[in-house]
């Protein structure tokens, strides 16, 4: 009798042994909760576009939807020859509606300028078309080096480009503005990337908007996105309403 207990005993003593481990170390990943998240960064991202030679629209820069009607982008996107910004200048953007795989398309809708900061890398663009389109939350929780990002823009004129991304380190830029608050970035970003946004892996807040990139030679080095601090502070500076 005793021994049958004790073989029963240690029977269980290894079960709750290999549940424990295999509880601890099965990472499940929902791939629906993926593409739902996925969906909703497409539709609250835009791309600002030109006409090419060709009489086509190209992504130069990206936004992203911060309330309803208002697009937020990087203030270097919407600047003239002489780096001024010109209140009520025209910008034509493309929603996710319009994605093509070929990245030529022939609609755009058209937003103007509307505000800019003086001490950080944004500006913001109302839209003159009635589009649908949905609102990106802004993080609110503490952001700190190793956290897992999701970037979506336009890169090299690739449109809604989606990648896994790290805050490397939070650090104070001394360009292109003195004492902004940025998030360094990894992997690094490229041209067309510029005013789009960086998201929590999660469930897709905004983080940081894209500034600049530290290059060696041609190669970049590092990527920079405005601090969700800095935006934050420019959308309540400016009287919009945001969603976090």
């Amino acid at each position: 009798m005793t021994k049958k207990f004790l073989y029963l005993l240690g029977f269980i003593f290894a079960i709750v042994l290999w549940s424990g481990c295999c509880v601890n170390t099965i990472h499940v990943i929902n791939t629906d909760h993926q593409r739902s998240v996925a969906a909703h960064l497409d539709e609250s991202t835009v791309a600002l576009v030109k006409k090419n030679i060709y009489d086509k629209y190209r992504p130069f820069c990206s936004g992203v939807w911060v309330t309803d009607g208002v697009i937020l982008t990087a203030r270097h996107c919407v600047t003239d020859d002489n780096e001024d910004v010109n209140i009520g200048t025209v910008i034509n953007y493309q929603t996710y509606n319009e994605y093509s795989p070929q990245g030529f398309t022939e609609k755009a809708y058209s937003a103007y300028i509307s505000g800019y900061s003086k001490i950080a890398d944004l500006a913001i663009l109302t839209s003159i078309d009635d589009v649908t389109h949905d609102i990106a939350r802004i993080y609110t929780g503490e952001i700190h080096a190793a956290m897992k990002l999701q970037i979506v823009g336009h890169p090299s004129g690739m449109l809604w480009s989606h990648s896994d991304a790290t805050v490397a380190q939070v650090r104070i830029s001394y360009f292109p503005f003195v004492n902004q608050k940025v998030m360094q970035v990894t992997p690094h970003i490229w041209f067309g990337n510029s005013g789009g946004g960086v998201f929590d892996e999660d469930y897709g807040r905004l983080m940081g908007i894209a500034s600049y990139m530290r290059l060696d030679g041609d190669a970049p080095i590092a990527a920079f996105f405005v601090h969700r601090d800095e935006i934050t502070k420019f959308l309540t500076e400016k009287e919009i309403p945001f969603h976090s």
